[in-house]
Order: C-alpha cells, then structure tokens, then sequence
C-alpha cells in the first residue's frame, strides 16, 4: 500500500509540474503616489460567494516579494488585474495597499470604509499596482529563507561575495498557510499546498563542477541555468512518510567558485494547479485502475509523438543552417532586380508571392513592437528603481530617478561627492558636534583649574596656620625656659618687656634664645607643632576659609581667562581627534568609494539608455519596413496583372530583406532551443513513463487511499484565493514571486 500511495504521489506532483509551467509575468514598476491607502490586517482568503449575472468578476493578483540574498522581505509590490466580463460601470474591491496606481487607464477610485475600493470601471478592465506597507502585518503564505556555505563552514551573502572556493547554497520554503474545512469528522486544519518554482543562473567563469539536489540543470557554455522544483507543506498534507516518499520542501545548488557573484534569483509560487483538480477528476480516481492501461497506451503514443517531434526539429535543425546563406543570396537577387529590373513578365508571379509572405512576417514582427519597447520601458524603470534604492541604501540623496533625468542627477550628485567638499561638509559636522559639547567640556576645565587654585590656597592657609601654631608653641616654650635660665628672677613676659626696653643682658638673651631653639628642634616640640596644624586644617573654619579664597579667585578676570583659554584648546583637541580618528577617515574614504560607485553606476543606466534607444530605432525601422512591405505587396500585385513600377518594388523588397536578415540569427536561435528543448521532452516523458506511469501502473492500488486527502488539497487550495482580498462580488487567483537581490563584491 504505501509503494502504491508514493507511485501516487509521484505522478500527481509531476502533473503539477506541468500545470505549473503556464505562468506569465512581468517585473512590475514603481509605483507613484497617487493615492495613499493605510494598510490593514491581512483580507479573508475564503473564496467569495456567486454574483449574480452572466460572468463574475475575477480579481487575478500578481504578488512580487522583492528580498535579500538571504530572502529576507525588502518589501512588496502587488499587481492586480481586475477582470470586468459584463462591462459593469463599477468594480467593487478590497486592498490594504498603499500608492495604489491604474498602470493601464485613467480610470479612478474612491475608498471606502476599512479596505474598500469602488473603481470608477465604465465597462473596463482595471490593472493597478499598489505597495504593501508593512510586510510583518500582511505576511505572505510561504517564506524563503536562502543560507550559504564556504568550504563547509556557514557564511553571510555579504562576506561571500568575492570569496573562492566550494559553495553550497540551500533554498527553503516554509508554508504558512492553513485553512478549516468542515467534513464528516467535524472541523480540520490543512495546510493550503503550493508548488515553488525556483530559477538561476550562474556564469560558467564563475561557477564549475555545479550540482543541484532538487532541480536540474541546463548549459549552454556559457551560463549554466538551475530549475528546482518544491511542494512546500505537500509531504505533510498528504501524510506521507519520508520513508515511503519524500517530496522536496527546498532546493540544493553545489559548486566550486573563483571570485563569487551571482545575479538575481526567482522563485514562482503559487497553489493554482491544486485548485484546479476538479472533484469529478477525483472521484474518478476511485476506479482508476482501468483507466491506467488508456493512459499507458496514451504514453506510448507521447513518447513516439515526442520521438517524432525531436527527429522533425533536428532535421529543421540541419536544413536551417543554410537558411543565413538563401537570405544572403535572395538580399542578392533583390539588388540586381533593382538595379537591372529584370525581366518585368516573368518574375512577376515570383515576386507578388514573396512580397506577400514579407509582408504578413513584417506585420507580425511590427505587432510586436509595443509589447518590445514597453517591455525595454519597464526593465529601464525598474533598473531606475534598483539605482535609488540603492543610492537610498548608501546613504546618498538623488531623489526619483526618470528616463528623462537620470544623467543630470548622477552628474550632479557625483560633483557633490568631490573629496574636499566632503572633507568640508565632514569638519563642519564635527565641529558643530564638538560645540554642543562645549559647556561639558568647560565644566570640565573649570573644574581641572579649581583643583588646581584649591590646592594652591591650600598651602598658603596651611603655611599661615602653621607659623600661628609655632608662634604660640615659642611663647609656651618661652615661658618655661626664662624662669629656668633666669633662676627665677624672671618670667616670660618680664623678659619681653626687658628685652624690648633694651635693658635685658646680653649673656640672659643668648642663653634664652639657646634655651628656646634647642626647645624648638626637639622632636616633641616639633610633632606638637605638627599635629596641632593638621588639626586646625581639619576644623570648619580653616576649611570654610580655604573655601571662600577659592570662590573668590575662581571669579577674577585672569582665573575665567584661562578657563576660557583651555576650554577651547580642548575643544580645538577634540576636533583633531575626531576628525583623526578612524570613523571620519573611513567616512571620507567611503565618500571617494561612493563617488566611483555612482560613477559605475550612471556608467551602467548610460550602456541600458544607448540599448533601449538602439531598440526604439529598431522598432521604428520595423515599422517603416513593414509598410514598405505592404506597399511592395501591392505593387506587385500591380505588376501581375500588368502595371506598376518594378524598380520602385525592388528597392522597397531590398530594405525589408535587409530587416529580415537580421532576424535569422534569432531564428537560428529558436531553431536550436525548440530542438534542445524536444529532446529533453523526450529525455523527460522517457523517464516520466519509466519512473511514474509505468510504477502507477504497478501500483494502482493506492489510489483509493489518496483520493481523500487530494480531495482536502483542493478544497483548501480553492479557499485561498487573494492575498490582498477579494469584494463579495468577485473570484480570485493569486501567483507569488520572490526575487532575491544579487550578490556582488
């Protein structure tokens, strides 16, 4: 039973792979503001019930995820194509997005409550685009996450770029997305199953010996293209063991690299080709067994129809490589008709019959032209778009980039990129940086100098105090010694008054002053006088007056005067080390960077202008050979019926075979892809019979067992419809595309 149910499985996710192949898609542009919308919690995904009428209204959603090399969301643009078959006069619609844009008509709308949009339709189509604002409040069903590796070990898409060595690559998908239906056991959750379709291509310079896990790989010597294909959430819906059958949730890429870079990378998702299992094909499956011989037998008639087909386009193949030569010489035989005219009789016939089939070519061609110009449009603009976000991203301000005035706004922004004017703006920033923090700085300073005159004071107070102390310890001393050298005769103050009336002996004074000073140097005398200042210093009052004198000289003119004068000699030294230090220096140097950066830039936006002007010459001479063509038509249809000028006729075939000619090579071209791609038709139905039919056939009966949970994946795959959200009067279908930026050194 299970080798049954994984046989199953194979054969229904290759069908999917085919169902999911039939997507278009175009890059969308940036939209303008022309109308601001707040954006709102996530719509209801469940499909809207009929409208009433003949044909319902459709809402077809195109979701563009615009993502980093490590696929994380940069933001999102969202384009919706509101289909209107009954020609209503109004739509009804429901967007949370923002800078809502008609990108077709002129068509407008007006906002209803919460996310409600009437279009002013009159019987049209509407096509608008819209950003989403906050891409955490409407997340989107299925995330990405890319993550690399260098030599084995793990590494940033930043430090990557440049690097060699062997590169591994891992693309993963993590489906979101649940819905509850209701059946016979009551409520259940399911997840909403998606196919992911992811694209990339890797120079051969660049990248050799490249193997994928998960996809497959296509090389046409010089780029090599890697095509994975993931269900994301499908193993689990299905209940399958990976031991039974494992279904690929990611995409592996291998290779050994010289100097990494890599371009953009896409990824198509989207859960149309489930919604689209229809339940009468479902309950089929229940007796499916003998229908497998009718698919068999139409296998077989695959294989030799694509055996057939590959055979067919190889021998066009051959017979195309002489196609260069036959225009060549057909270009040669409409200049000698033109310049020799010919025999008019006989080759009227032959020219009305090429003329026309130039004609119907050049008409086909020149219908192409506005989808080719347009399409040149939308890639400029989006390169345009790149360019500012990229400017944005750098730090740089040029505004929005057109067409029209992208070069004068590169040349302008380059000139203000000019190394001395960088070095101007860069001092002038640091300076007024540095100011701000000039009464910090003063403070500071103020507060070096009070230290200073403190201590200062300090020692004045301290020597006062002190010769206050020893002049009182000598009057004490003083007082003792007298009487002892005097016997008694005298006391201290007899002494002084003697002494100072001039009547003291000589012997008495000499020995009382012997007395005193032999005192005085003693070391307890001394350490007395010591102890006794330290004791004043500490008092209130000593420290009260040291105080005062220390306000009072931090307030003259000559104290403010050096404050002043080192505050801005420290504000002049910080201006030095900044604009020394490391951070400025790499400011300045990344100016110079950023300057050759757009310098490359414009040189790149200058290469796409001279291409796109190139191809609406191109268009335009398309054009004018096209209704060359025509006239050549009638002319000769003139000339077969007998009338008409030939020369006129020839040269007009001439020119249109000249634009012809240049088409070959395209040709050629498409030629050789329709070949290689029929032969990995039949590579690929080969191995489809081998590895699908042939082992459903062998295991038809896990079928029964499978239909049940197919029947919930289309259920619930038809419940998500919108990602924006969808009016009550309209269907939906929503198509997802990741694109990550690329990696460059």
């Amino acid at each position: 039973m299970k080798q049954g149910k994984k046989w199953v499985a194979v054969g229904l996710c290759a069908a999917l792979c085919l169902g999911s192949c039939g997507v278009a898609m175009a890059l969308p542009t940036t939209p303008q503001n022309r109308s601001l919308r707040p954006a709102g919690q996530a719509a209801s995904q469940t499909q809207a019930p009929a409208q009433t009428g003949a044909q319902k209204a459709k809402k077809d959603e195109m979701v563009y995820i615009m993502a980093h090399a490590g696929g994380d969301i940069d933001h999102i643009v969202v384009s919706d194509w509101l289909q209107n078959p009954d020609s209503l006069p109004s739509l009804q619609d429901e967007s949370p997005l923002i800078n809502i844009e008609n990108t077709k008509g002129d068509e407008t709308f007006s906002a209803g409550s919460g996310d409600q949009l009437v279009w002013k339709a009159g019987g049209h189509d509407i096509y608008y685009q819209g950003q989403v604002e906050d891409p955490e409040a409407l997340p989107v069903p299925v995330t990405l996450t890319v993550t690399y590796t260098l030599n084995g070990q793990p590494i940033t898409p930043q430090e990557l770029a440049g690097r060699s060595g062997h590169v591994t690559m891992r693309f993963t998908y993590q489906n979101n997305q649940t819905v509850s239906l209701t059946g016979e056991n009551g409520e259940k959750k399911m997840t909403v199953p998606f196919v992911a379709l992811t694209g990339l291509v890797l120079s051969n310079d660049t990248f050799t010996h490249v193997t994928v896990d998960g996809g497959r790989l296509m090389n046409d010597g010089d780029r090599t293209a890697v095509v994975g294909l993931s269900f994301p959430g499908l193993q689990q819906a299905l209940g399958l063991q990976k031991s039974a059958l494992s279904l690929p949730d990611g995409l592996t890429v291998s290779a050994d690299v010289t100097d990494f870079s890599m371009g953009e990378t896409m990824t198509l998702i989207t859960s149309e080709p489930f919604a689209h299992l229809q339940d009468q094909e479902l309950s089929s499956m229940d007796g499916l067994s003998g229908s497998l011989n009718e698919l068999n037998t139409a296998m077989q008639q695959l294989l030799d129809g694509s055996t057939a087909l590959a055979g067919g386009l190889s021998t066009l193949r051959q017979k195309a490589e002489a196609l260069p030569d036959a225009v060549a010489a057909l270009q040669d035989g409409a200049l000698a008709l033109q310049e020799g005219a010919g025999d008019l009789k006989d080759g009227a016939g032959k020219l009305k019959d090429g003329a026309a089939t130039l004609s119907g070519g050049l008409q086909t061609l020149a219908g192409q032209n506005d989808a080719l110009t347009g399409g040149a449009r939308q890639v400029f603009e989006s390169l345009l778009q790149q360019a500012s976000g990229q400017l944005a991203q750098a730090g740089l301000s040029a505004g929005t980039l057109s067409i029209d005035n992208y070069a004068q706004t590169l040349s302008d922004l380059i000139a203000s990129l000019d190394e001395n004017a960088v070095y101007e703006k860069v001092l002038a920033a640091v300076t007024q940086a540095v100011n701000g923090q000039r009464p910090a700085i003063r403070d500071q300073v103020e507060e070096a100098v009070r230290q200073q005159v403190e201590t200062a004071v300090t020692a004045a107070v301290q020597q006062t105090v002190t010769e206050q102390v020893t002049e009182s310890v000598r009057h004490k001393v003083l007082e003792q010694v007298v009487p002892a050298v005097t016997s008694g005769q005298l006391d201290a103050a007899g002494y002084e008054a003697a002494l100072a009336a001039g009547t003291l002996e000589k012997g008495v004074q000499t020995a009382v002053e012997q007395a005193v000073e032999q005192q005085m140097n003693s070391d307890e005398t001394r350490a007395t006088i010591t102890s006794t200042t330290e004791a004043q210093m500490q008092s209130d009052s000593v420290k009260k007056t040291i105080q005062d004198k220390a306000d009072a000289q931090m307030k003259t003119g000559s104290i403010q005067a050096t404050v002043e004068q080192n505050t801005d000699r420290q504000v002049e030294k910080a201006i030095s080390e900044q604009m020394a230090s490391d951070k400025v220096q790499q400011q300045l140097a990344a100016a110079s960077k950023g300057a050759q950066a757009v310098i490359q830039l414009k040189a790149s936006l200058d290469a796409y202008n001279s291409f796109y002007l190139g191809l609406l010459a191109y268009t335009d001479g398309v054009s004018d050979a096209s209704d060359g063509a025509a006239a050549l038509l009638d002319g000769a249809e003139q000339l077969a019926a007998g009338a008409g000028d030939l020369k006129d006729g020839a040269g007009q075939l001439y020119d249109g075979l000249q634009t012809l000619s240049g088409q070959v090579p395209s040709l050629l071209d498409g030629i050789a892809a329709l070949d290689d791609g029929a032969e990995q038709l039949k590579d690929g139905l080969t191995k489809f019979d081998e590895q699908g039919v042939q082992k459903l056939v062998d295991a038809a009966g896990g079928f029964d067992e499978l239909a049940g949970s197919l029947r919930d994946l289309t259920q619930a795959a038809g419940q998500y419809r919108t990602y924006t959200g969808l009016s009550s009067s309209m269907d939906g279908q929503v198509t997802f595309l990741y694109r990550t930026e690329a990696i460059t050194s």
